[in-house]
């Protein structure tokens, strides 16, 4: 699923975005998560985490400003779309910095601010989202579509992929810390404690396993087979478009 954070240490303005982008129509179409902060830290405590589809920040913060808070962000998620929103112009051009998707200017207005998100979620649904994996020999790259699923080996978060296999280092955290990336897309769903199943990937849901188009079966939790058998559904039911 979708997710927005909504960044502004005013409470007024805060709540005035927030009322807008929950009145955005691709909000209720696709069931966007919607999540407002008006502390930096708290919300880069989540984003480390998992992550959020699209980031509105406010450029004038207490503690720092919005564009030094993007680079932070940037580097916890490259592939982060960030909107900015300011009263002034004066930091415009810093947002390139950051490669900010766009600079907003307040009062906001719906009818800008939705086209603007309209363009965002865009990029966000044509966007391969991907996650860095330190291993043994180095540092890989995996794109979620190509991840069919991931379990806990040994100590080891293991990432069972179409063609190859991606064993990280031994965790420092839990599974489920480690696997927060993945949690945050809609195509993933949690079996029991240590098995995460990309949803795009079942082609048939037996009764203790499920079958993966790569032909693989895999074993399942038999209290996770009611579940899992409607977050598949509802996935499909969505069109399979539940990033």
């Amino acid at each position: 699923m979708s997710s927005i954070a909504i960044l502004d240490d005013d409470k007024t303005c805060l709540n005035e975005i927030i009322s807008m982008v929950e009145r955005w129509p691709e909000a209720s179409r696709r069931k966007w998560t919607i999540r407002s902060y008006t502390n930096e830290e708290a919300l880069f405590s989540d984003a480390a985490k998992g992550g959020f589809s699209l980031y509105l920040l406010d450029v004038v913060l207490s503690g720092t400003n919005g564009i030094a808070f993007a680079k932070r962000l940037r580097a916890e998620d490259p592939d982060a779309v960030i909107i900015f929103i300011s009263t002034s112009v004066e930091y415009a051009a810093d947002s390139y910095d950051v490669n900010a998707f766009y600079y907003l200017l307040k009062p906001l207005s719906e009818e800008k601010l939705f086209s603007v998100l309209d363009n965002a979620a865009a990029l966000v649904r044509g966007r391969k989202r991907s996650l860095f994996i330190k291993t043994a020999d180095g540092t890989e790259r995996l794109f979620f579509d190509e991840i069919c699923y991931a379990d806990l080996h040994a100590r080891r978060a293991r990432f069972v992929c179409k063609g190859r296999v991606v064993t990280g280092l031994q965790l420092t955290r839990s599974f489920q810390d480690e696997m927060a990336p993945l949690l945050s897309d809609g195509r993933f769903f949690r079996c029991g404690a240590s098995l995460i199943v990309n949803l795009s990937e079942i082609t048939l849901i037996q009764q203790e396993s499920v079958v993966l188009t790569t032909g693989e079966t895999i074993y399942v939790p038999v209290k996770s087979k009611h579940t899992l058998r409607e977050a598949w559904a509802d996935y499909w039911l969505n069109g399979g478009n539940m990033q």
